[in-house]
């Protein structure tokens, strides 16, 4: 077995009560985890962490064996994981190719057209179905052509492990399904670690691994 993207060891977070404690896992390359359980139970909370972006009380988050916590997350972030928010984030004022390209321009890279971070970007909205909406405004786009576009800019930088946060929640079930395969595609062909947090259970049941979220613990579902 291919050694883990991430792990995830006796990880524990409170707010006014306790979300999950001890929480351990980990997710090896080319492998898709589902978490669902109802809500406010701390899901995206648990995402967050994974990405750095919030802090555990206790336990550690290790990407490619570099303590997130420990080590400068914004250079972990830029050059490891990529996230799909459940808000999409898109920049309204720049175009549909200047988000997708942000991540490389984050990290200063050049993204003239010859450049490979812009090649890299326009093959992402090719594989998407948006390459002829690439210099279309964001706010003209719908919820289903969003999450395609957060998804190309999640890919950018080549990410280790990808991270969705209800990446279906409100689109249709034809757009559900797009995006469903977009992730599961990405996943397997580029073998990365994929954990997707969801309330939609047919994606949950399209992953390798379905993990409920329940009674401060993460618990296997078959």
């Amino acid at each position: 077995m291919e050694k883990a993207i991430l792990q995830v060891r006796s990880l524990t977070k409170s707010f006014e009560k306790t979300l999950f404690e001890n929480l351990s896992f980990a997710v090896p390359p080319g492998e898709s985890v589902a978490i669902t359980g109802p809500s406010g139970v701390g899901k995206s909370t648990l995402l967050h962490i994974l990405a750095g972006l919030e802090t555990p009380d206790a336990g550690e988050v290790f990407i490619l064996d570099k303590n997130i916590h420990e080590t400068c997350q914004d250079l972990i972030r830029n050059d490891h994981i990529g996230f799909v928010f459940q808000g999409f984030h898109l920049l309204e004022d720049y175009n549909v190719l200047e988000n997708v390209l942000m991540p490389a321009i984050i990290k200063r890279e050049k993204v003239s057209p010859n450049s490979k971070a812009y090649q890299r970007a326009m093959g992402l909205l090719t594989r998407v179905n948006m390459i002829d909406k690439k210099n279309a405004s964001i706010k003209n786009l719908s919820g289903g052509e969003k999450q395609r576009i957060a998804i190309a800019r999640a890919l950018c930088n080549g990410p280790d492990l990808l991270l969705a946060d209800e990446p279906t929640g409100n689109l249709d079930e034809d757009n559900s399904n797009i995006i469903s395969s977009l992730l599961l595609h990405a996943c397997k062909e580029f073998n990365k670690a994929l954990v997707i947090v969801t309330h939609d259970t047919r994606l949950a049941k399209l992953c390798n691994r379905h993990l409920e979220l329940r009674n401060k613990a993460l618990e296997t579902v078959v």
